[in-house]
């Protein structure tokens, strides 16, 4: 992996001025902002790096009352784009609310950080099919430090043959409803789209859950994504 030790300030102006002629395309404005820190954890061999990239939104019009009488309010609410880098792997995660902004995001961030374009390729290193070949015994966390329970709590089948179908399975434990037959893994691994994982920590009072998405056709729509140098 290259050497990395922090943006410079041209790099972080360069993005800056890359990512606000996007935002103001998009019809959130000018002035774009971008952040950087650096954070070391203890478990970690290599420090990571935040990026915060502060832009405008679209404007929205939302009713008020001013002096008793009703009026409305024009604005322009502010968004935050975050990513984190990891130096170790080489490997960046994109906390966005689009697919579009995240791909515009991983090809100016590769290209003034590191001079390529598709430094970060975006292509999929994670998928869903050792829920398919290991059952429960994927989610196995007996050697993962302060982990208490681990639970696959909904999976979402899609059906892209005609006539397409998609159906959506939420339960306290999905592997309880497979063992007992009730609910039934798709002939095709590429037709689970989506598995939502909760996870409860040590002395964590609620768990904590995410989502993973298994495909990438644009009718999916993704929140958050991680990213890799060889794809992840």
């Amino acid at each position: 992996m290259p050497r990395f030790d922090g943006p410079t300030l041209e790099q972080v102006r360069a993005l800056e001025e890359r990512l606000d002629r996007f935002y103001v395309a998009w019809h959130g404005g000018a002035g774009t902002r971008g952040f950087a820190y650096c954070q070391q954890r203890a478990w970690h061999d290599a420090p990571e790096w935040l990026f915060l990239v502060r832009h405008g939104a679209p404007f929205r019009r939302e009713e008020a009352m001013e002096n008793g009488e009703p009026t409305s309010v024009l604005f322009r609410p502010r968004k935050c784009a975050v990513l984190k880098y990891d130096t170790s792997r080489g490997e960046i995660g994109v906390y966005c609310s689009a697919a579009r902004e995240q791909r515009v995001l991983l090809r100016h961030f590769g290209s003034c950080l590191f001079g390529r374009p598709d430094f970060f390729p975006g292509d999929s290193k994670f998928d869903l099919g050792p829920l398919l070949k290991l059952g429960r015994a994927a989610l196995a966390f007996e050697d993962v430090p302060r982990m208490e329970d681990a639970r696959l709590t909904a999976v979402e089948f899609f059906q892209r043959r005609e006539p397409w179908r998609r159906t959506v399975h939420e339960a306290g434990d999905i592997f309880t409803l497979i063992e007992r037959d009730e609910i039934r893994w798709p002939a095709k691994q590429n037709e689970i789209a989506k598995a939502t994982f909760t996870v409860r920590l040590w002395h964590q009072k609620r768990p904590r859950q995410d989502w993973v998405n298994a495909l990438r056709p644009a009718e999916l729509k993704k929140r958050c994504s991680v990213f890799g140098r060889q794809g992840i």
